[in-house]
């Protein structure tokens, strides 16, 4: 099955191919300048534009300025994309437009670590369709998780209809990536994203993410995310986690930190969602 493509910059089909090497890294690292390996073009193709693009590359040793690499799902759609700019040192392994791999060098865009990447490509053939899978994870993995969650591309489902109820359980939820991660289950289901911070909850709730308001969210055991979602912890996470996702949307204006809790409390407040505890 062909797993990936290869698109230029304005997101013309170059090829597809089976396989693809060094477009993660062990640990999260933004723009990470490294060789990648795409092979399996035998049993994949390229297009006419990509035909032409690897005779120019071959001549010159370089190639545009931007690349995408997509994981499709077995669909055929993207499902996760990996962004590769100043591209050069391109070389291919096989003799005319027939070659078995592409090898180029370029700085990596996503920040995917390793086992962010492998959740993606499990995920892309077979969605989880059960809720807290992550709960046993510990908090590194856990992050890798919630980073999934945030780069995976479902497919776009119409939002629900608004006053609908939803159920989040915030038994494990224990710091600042498992509320988002049960959040993100609460409304979209196993997987589901709904925000990764307190600038994309707000986008998240002004529509398009599945969820309509005004609607009412019922947290079960929630006096376990309102004992350790201080203000410490979202210090900890936004500055020490190093996570340039992360918006300082959860700085006071005096320059001390809300508690995760109080400020997602008074976004959904803002945004007229009903909160119900339960503990």
């Amino acid at each position: 099955m062909l797993k990936y493509r290869l698109e230029d910059e304005g997101h013309v089909v170059l090829g597809c191919f089976e396989y693809a090497h060094g477009l993660a890294e062990p640990q999260r690292t933004f723009f990470q300048h490294k060789e990648i390996s795409l092979f399996g073009f035998e049993n994949g193709y390229l297009t006419p534009e990509g035909q032409q693009w690897i005779l120019e590359a071959r001549k010159c040793k370089s190639g545009q300025e931007v690349l995408y690499v997509c994981l499709l799902s077995d669909d055929g759609e993207p499902f996760a994309l990996q962004e590769i700019h100043y591209v050069h040192h391109i070389l291919t392994h096989g003799e005319g437009s027939y070659f078995t791999e592409l090898l180029l060098a370029g700085g990596l865009v996503h920040d995917y670590s390793t086992q962010t990447w492998k959740l993606l490509e499990a995920w892309s053939s077979h969605k989880p369709q059960k809720k807290n899978l992550w709960t046993n994870l510990s908090r590194a993995e856990r992050r890798h998780w919630y980073d999934a969650c945030r780069l995976a591309m479902f497919p776009k489902q119409p939002d629900q209809v608004a006053h609908k109820i939803y159920e989040m359980d915030a038994s494990y939820v224990t710091d600042y990536v498992s509320f988002f991660i049960a959040l993100g289950e609460a409304i979209n289901g196993p997987c589901g994203y709904f925000g990764s911070n307190i600038g994309a909850l707000n986008d998240c709730l002004c529509g398009g993410f599945g969820a309509q308001t005004p609607f009412t969210l019922k947290i079960h055991h929630a006096k376990v995310a309102q004992q350790h979602l201080t203000a410490e912890n979202t210090r900890r996470h936004v500055i020490t986690q190093a996570n340039h996702y992360s918006t300082l949307d959860e700085l006071l204006s005096d320059g001390n930190w809300y508690s995760l809790w109080d400020i997602a409390m008074q976004t959904f407040h803002e945004h007229h969602v009903t909160i119900q505890l339960i503990e």
